[in-house]
């Protein structure tokens, strides 16, 4: 069984364009390619928290519930401010990164969308 199975996988990547090592993990090639976002949301104590996350709103939805972090859990209700897509995971937390090391003020250019003074800053 196993090994028709296999004779299978070979007879039917003839003529295909993917690697024949790869076949061990097909599963590599049919996942889809998921949109990961930076989001920043506004406390009830007006501090802001930023996170990465492939759901925006359920990631929302659990930061109102208070099972996403510790942080927001005490200062809720909180309010989605922004949020930008990026195209895979390795570049959303470089992102995140980035902006967590902005002052308030640059945050807060970037949440009004005054891109001019987000440039001062």
């Amino acid at each position: 069984m196993v090994r028709r199975r296999v004779g299978a996988l070979v007879a039917s990547h003839l003529g295909s364009h993917r690697p024949l090592s790869l076949l061990h993990n097909r599963r590599r090639w049919h996942r889809r390619r998921v949109v990961r976002y930076v989001y920043i949301l506004r406390c009830a104590d007006d501090a802001l928290y930023i996170g990465e996350t492939s759901d925006v709103v359920a990631r929302v939805r659990k930061h109102q519930a208070g099972e996403a972090s510790g942080f927001t859990s005490a200062r809720r209700p909180v309010t989605l401010v922004y949020a930008e897509p990026h195209p895979d995971r390795l570049r959303a937390r470089a992102r995140e990164r980035q902006l967590k090391r902005w002052t308030r003020a640059k945050k807060e250019a970037l949440v009004a969308g005054h891109l001019a003074l987000l440039k001062r800053l």
